[in-house]
């Protein structure tokens, strides 16, 4: 998945089940979310810098990933 957003723009991530996590990879980065399991998990992050961030699920690295571009 690939999203686009403004600086300042919060996002988050919602998952239905099993044990995941947000985990930032790269640089620019921002903070990796603790492992989340339960019928319905959240991380939210505000981004306030420009730039693209790549991120995984680290339990899911292939099938779980994704880039959030901040413009």
């Amino acid at each position: 998945s690939i999203d686009t957003v403004s600086v300042g723009s919060t996002v988050t991530w919602d998952w239905y089940g099993g044990t995941h996590n947000v985990q930032s990879l790269g640089s620019p980065s921002f903070t990796t979310s603790p492992l989340l399991s339960g019928g319905e998990s959240k991380y939210t992050f505000t981004f306030t810098q420009r730039g693209n961030y790549l991120y995984n699920c680290v339990r899911h690295p292939r099938a779980m990933w994704g880039r959030v571009i901040v413009r």
